[in-house]
Formats: structure tokens, sequence, C-alpha cells
């Protein structure tokens, strides 16, 4: 994997960012705490206890922490297996991140200091039976096997951690009895004093470098609006002037596939966990924000009027545009243990038909108004297909699959294969799909090339090395131009395909990665590396000072996993932690008391670096953004 990354023009930020254009659906909360997590097993529910947690309620931050993990004084009995097991959160926002740990009761574990209703248990990871990670989900499947949580009868914990970005992170704990036998712990319980909460000041950065990893992109049908999908959130953009018109922050990971209606009058983008956020394209205000299962894919119907998603589960549903309104159920509810289902689904050119493929080159065609399989099509699945872009034709009822090496053009009629569209490289697949207005050409590309066919001829009509697809990248009104590629520096742009001319550039956004590096003092200014240069930054202003072509030296490697450790400031007064979720701590050394919680990071922390004189903090992160902080 080849990291690439742009330094661009940034822009200072305020020391408050504005949430006016931002409407969330509201958890189901208890002021200052996260939500409540329940376990069902074969019938038995039980609520799990809090561990340490920070959370952030009507704009406190509050953090608690205990040596131990809270869970119930009873365990549920298991017996019988495989013991089909179902974790939920009471909220309507599902978690960005959930991992699940499993531990053995051992002697000597269990603390006094809770109520007549919870245990305390000492958390000891060596003692961990095994760890695994779940998906983001509100409602968690799991079948435990038999031997899987532990080899022999006992007490066992469940801890599952959880985070949501923005609001904060958890440790829930479950207790399971194994077996019928020896539900109680034979000791003498430690006396400890639980931890008490901990309000934390929030601040925001003054300064961000770099607008974040792009990971999708949407064109207007008109041409006059570019939506930019970042690990940040989404940017939209006037291709005209290229002047940014709003920038809607979101999630990093989780907000992935952009729709502008065919009027450009709103943009509907897909939630990875589940969901689909439709929001006003002249100021990006929330419209409605509908629930689906996990990585919902939306699509408008060509009149407007309907929104088509497929997500996971098999979950395909048709919604009213106007307000988000449950239509129709194209496909029920489905999931299993196993594979996530995830389903991408599309309308024809014409709206009679929706075809949906789970990403194995198979695709169900249905008619629109019986919602039954349309008479006479048979998929007929193209070899070695893999990968769920599937675009229709503009202009008949055609269909372009991604197919391994190739793309397969095929009838929306009958499902057969029309034409298949050869690609150059035998060791890199194509994706990513656009069809020209006219529908005559077809584009798509890989991580080296750009290539346009005739579909009639299936011939190549145009190759460009210097640029790759994003998902979501489309043909200009004029169809002579592709916008939404990305160059090897990591900013977007529109080409012309007869010149090979960029007609408009985006600098700013990176790959995977940019900006990530350990940022490095030198005096008042600041050094990142961005893959190939050493950029020198004004630290207030955003300003590039210089760059310089070398190659990265290791004190500007990232340093992950650096919420482990602290990293004190020279003069000692200060000390900052980061953490997986984003989320960095600064604690106040004379009190050896966190006093603030900064936020402005999307993903993992990965590195922290102080100024000289202890007055201002760099801190970076793999959502491709470096952010700086001034001390209260």
């Amino acid at each position: 994997l080849i990291l690439l990354s742009a330094c661009g023009p940034v822009t200072p930020l305020p020391t408050e960012i504005s949430t006016e254009n931002v409407t969330v659906t509201p958890l189901l909360l208890n002021p200052g705490l996260p939500p409540v997590a329940t376990l069902e097993v074969n019938g038995q529910t039980q609520e799990a206890g809090l561990g340490s947690y920070c959370w952030t309620s009507a704009g406190v931050n509050t953090c608690y922490d205990v040596a131990g993990i809270s869970t119930p004084r009873d365990g549920l009995v298991l017996t019988d297996f495989p013991a089909n097991a179902q974790i939920q959160f009471k909220t309507e926002l599902a978690p960005d991140k959930v991992t699940m740990l499993v531990m053995p009761i051992k002697q000597g574990q269990e603390l006094q200091g809770t109520d007549d209703f919870h245990r305390l248990w000492k958390w000891n990871s060596a003692e961990m039976w095994w760890g695994a990670g779940l998906p983001p989900k509100i409602k968690i499947e799991y079948p435990f096997q038999e031997g899987e949580i532990g080899n022999e009868d006992g007490l066992y914990i469940i801890r599952i951690d959880a985070s949501w970005q923005g609001w904060g992170d958890a440790s829930y704990g479950f207790l399971i009895q194994i077996g019928a036998g020896n539900q109680q712990v034979d000791i003498t319980p430690e006396s400890i004093t639980p931890s008490q909460p901990v309000s934390l000041t929030t601040m925001t950065p003054i300064t961000r470098l770099g607008k974040g990893w792009v990971s999708s992109v949407a064109l207007s049908m008109d041409g006059k609006l570019l939506a930019v999908n970042t690990s940040l959130g989404v940017y939209v953009y006037e291709t005209k002037t290229q002047h940014e018109i709003w920038f809607l922050p979101l999630n990093a990971y989780q907000w992935r596939k952009l729709d502008f209606s065919l009027d450009g009058k709103h943009l509907a983008i897909g939630w990875e966990n589940g969901g689909v956020l439709v929001v006003n394209t002249d100021t990006g205000k929330t419209l409605y924000h509908i629930t689906t299962e996990e990585s919902g894919q939306p699509d408008w119907s060509p009149d407007g009027t309907k929104l088509l998603t497929g997500a996971g589960c098999q979950d395909v549903r048709v919604w009213d545009a106007n307000n988000g309104v449950l239509l129709h159920t194209v496909q029920e509810v489905k999931c299993n243990n196993i594979a996530p289902d995830i389903v991408r689904a599309v309308w024809s050119k014409n709206g009679q038909y929706i075809y949906v493929t789970p990403g194995n080159g198979y695709v169900q065609a249905y008619d629109v108004e019986t919602f039954q399989p349309l008479t006479g099509y048979t998929p007929y699945p193209p070899k070695y297909s893999f990968g769920s872009d599937i675009v229709p034709s503009p202009t008949e009822n055609l269909f372009a699959l991604a197919n391994g090496l190739d793309i397969a053009v095929m009838d929306g009629l009958t499902g057969k294969i029309v034409k298949l569209l050869n690609g150059n490289r035998q060791d890199i697949p194509l994706k990513e799909i656009a069809w020209s207005p006219d529908g005559k050409q077809l584009s798509s590309g890989n991580s080296h090339e750009v290539i346009v066919w005739d579909v009639n001829s299936g011939q190549q009509i145009y190759n460009i090395s210097e640029y790759q697809p994003l998902p979501g990248f489309g043909w200009m009104p004029d169809g002579k131009t592709l916008a939404g590629l990305v160059s090897m520096d990591g900013s977007l742009h529109a080409v012309d395909l007869a010149s090979n001319k960029e007609l408009f550039s985006l600098d700013g956004f990176g790959f995977i990665g940019s900006f990530s590096s350990y940022p490095k003092w030198d005096g008042p200014e600041l050094l990142t590396y961005d893959g190939t240069h050493i950029v020198r930054w004004d630290p207030i202003t955003g300003e590039v000072i210089s760059r310089s072509l070398e190659p990265q030296p290791t004190d500007l490697l990232p340093i992950y996993g650096i919420g482990s450790t602290q990293v004190l400031s020279p003069n000692g007064r200060w000390s900052v932690s980061g953490t997986n979720s984003g989320r960095i701590v600064l604690w106040d050394m004379l009190t050896n008391q966190p006093v603030a919680s900064l936020e402005g990071h999307a993903d993992q922390v990965s590195g922290l670096s102080w100024s000289d004189d202890s007055t201002m903090l760099a801190s970076s992160s793999s959502d491709g953004t470096v952010l700086i902080w001034k001390m209260p």
C-alpha cells in the first residue's frame, strides 16, 4: 500500500466550532452517562454495569475511572450451547467501535465499594481469556459456542468497550456463570473507594492543518456542485469557482456514499454503521435521517420522489424523498452471524426496475409496480465478479458491473452480458464506474489509471495514468470532462479527457495516513511529513512556509498506541494522553487531575508534540490532520 498525501491551503479554526447546521439523532441517555447496555442470552436479560468512561452530555465532559469494572451481583447462567447472545445499546445512534473481552474470575478479584445490586471486580488484562472486534451496531448478535467463553465452569466477566465519536467511550461489564455450580467466589473482598466523576472543560484547536483523507465524492447532475466526503466530514464546493459552500463535520469512517438528488437541492449521505442523512445542499442543514441496517447506501429515483437504500442484512427499502417515511420493503432484513450481507440497490434509468447486488456478480431485478422479481430476467453473473459497483446506463436498460479486471455491461431486462470492457492490468482490479451523459462512453479505473471505453465497440478511447477515480466520480454535462479524480499529490481534479488539461483542482485533501506523521517543533515553527516532503508550517496562521523533498526522518514517524502513555510538557506543568477514538485529555500536573478534553480529531491519535515554551501542543491523527492547541 502506497500512502499519498497533499499539503494545501488551510484555514485557521475559530476558538469554537459552530454546530448550527448539524442535526444529530438524539441519544436516549441519562445526563452525563453513556447509554445503557443489555445482554440477552437464551431468554435471560442482564443490564451491564459501567466501568471507566468519558462522556459528553449537555456540553459537559465527564470522566470516571475506577480500579475495576462493575457487574450485576448474579450472573446469567449458561448451560446449553450454542448460546445465542444479543448485546444491545439503548440509544438511536450506533457506536463507532465495539470490542469484546472475556475474563475468568479468580481469587481476590472482588472489591468493596459497590451497591447492593452490583459487584466490583478488579480488571486484569493479563487474565483475559480472549478478545474480538464486534460490528458497530445498536444490536449485535453473537453465538457463543461451547468452550468459547471458558474451558471450565465458573464465573466470567464479559467486558464490552464501545465508543461514539463526538460523545465519548465506555466500558461495560456483564457477569456470566458457566455451568450450574460455583456461582459464588469464596474470597474476602478488598476495600476500595471508587473515584468520583470529574467534569472536564472542552478545548477546540486554534488551527487545523489538512482537510482529512477523501473516501468518496459526488457530482450534481448539472455539474455545478461537487461534494467531497473526508475523514472529518462532508465539504460541498461550487465547481465553477471552487468556492467552499459549506462543511458538515461527521464521524470518521462512517459517512460513505454520497448522492445528489436530480434537481441538486438535496444531498443524501450513506452511513457505514446504518442509516442515511439527507441535507439541504444550499445550507448543509439536516432535513431528515432514515434508519437502515449497517452500510446504508442511498440512490434517488429518476423522478426525485423516492429514495432507495441498500444496506447490511440484505436490507432494501424505498422511502418518501420529501420526509423519509418508509414506503416499501423490497427485501426483508435477514441477518446471519458470519457475513454482513451488505447489498447495493439502484434504480433503472426509467425508474421502472430496481437492481440489487451483494457484490458477487449476482444481480436481482425487481419490478417497481409489484416489487416482485422481474419477469423474463435471469441473473447471469460474470466470471470472477466481485465488488458492489453497479451503475445503470442513463439512456438504455443496461447497467455496468465491476468484474474484476473487466467491466461487464449487462442487459437490464434479461440479465445477460452485452459487452465486456477489458482493462490493462492483470494485477489490479478495476473499480468505480461512471457513464457519460449520452450513455455512449463508460469510465472506470484503479490506483494507476483511468480508462474510457466506447460502449458499442468496446474499444478504449482514453487512458490517463496521472489520476485515479474516487468512489462517486462522474462526468460533467459537457460529456468531455471527468470530475472527482485524485492525483498523486492527493488533490482533487476535473480533467478534460481530450486535452488531459485540469479544469479545476481542490487542494488540502489526502489519503489515509496523510498528515499523520509525528509533528515536530522547530522553534516557533512546526514540521510535518506528507509522504514526499517535509513541510514547514506557521502554526498560528496555518500557512505553509516551505516544502523540501526528503525521505521521512525517524523523528517524524507516527507513534501509534499513544493512548497508553502520557506526554509531559517541557516545563512539567501539563501532560496529555491520546485515545484510539481521537480524544486527548489534558492533565494539570500540579493537582494530578484531568482538566480538559481536547476535541477535534476523528480517529486514533498518532502523535503529540509540545512547543519548547509549553504554550502550544501539536497533535496528529490517522484521520489525516494535525491540530494546534493553545494551553489555558
